[in-house]
């Protein structure tokens, strides 16, 4: 298995294929909008932010995650958030969500972010094994999550 983790530039066809995972894979959340809308709104990256990393194993697209100045509307004082953790339902349990996270939080500290912050309402284990700290535990979306930092007292540990 030949896992490569690069930025959304590198291999912007993957777009729309993730784009389209998305809408299936929360079909409630993105119900109103059409693969094209969530790719534009998603995964169009900028010279700041968005920053988004792009997992394929043997060429297929496999998953991603995104660094983001916002995404917790009643949060906004913090930021960046890494957002939009997904891996393809076959490869999972593979340690690929472990691999984006870990890359993903490479990014933050190579852009210069002291603290990073997520939600999650799947993937708690995750972020408590990679030594996140949970801050918090809130409604987003209609849904209880948790929210997290990565980062303290002014820098990544």
């Amino acid at each position: 298995m030949t896992l490569l983790i690069r930025p959304l530039r590198e291999v912007p066809e993957t777009g729309r294929l993730l784009a389209q995972a998305f809408k299936d894979a929360w079909p409630d959340f993105f119900a109103d909008r059409s693969a094209e809308e969530i790719e534009d709104a998603m995964f169009t990256e900028a010279p700041e932010l968005p920053a988004i990393l792009v997992a394929t194993v043997d060429g297929r697209v496999a998953g991603t995650v995104a660094l983001r100045a916002r995404s917790v509307e009643t949060h906004e004082h913090l930021s960046p958030w890494v957002t939009g953790l997904w891996v393809e339902p076959g490869l999972r349990k593979l340690g690929l969500g472990r691999s984006l996270l870990s890359a993903i939080t490479e990014e933050a500290k190579a852009r210069g972010f002291r603290e990073i912050y997520a939600v999650t309402n799947t993937a708690r284990w995750l972020f408590d094994k990679m030594g996140w700290e949970a801050i918090e535990e809130i409604v987003y979306h209609g849904e209880e999550v948790t929210l997290y930092r990565k980062g303290h007292q002014g820098a990544f540990p």
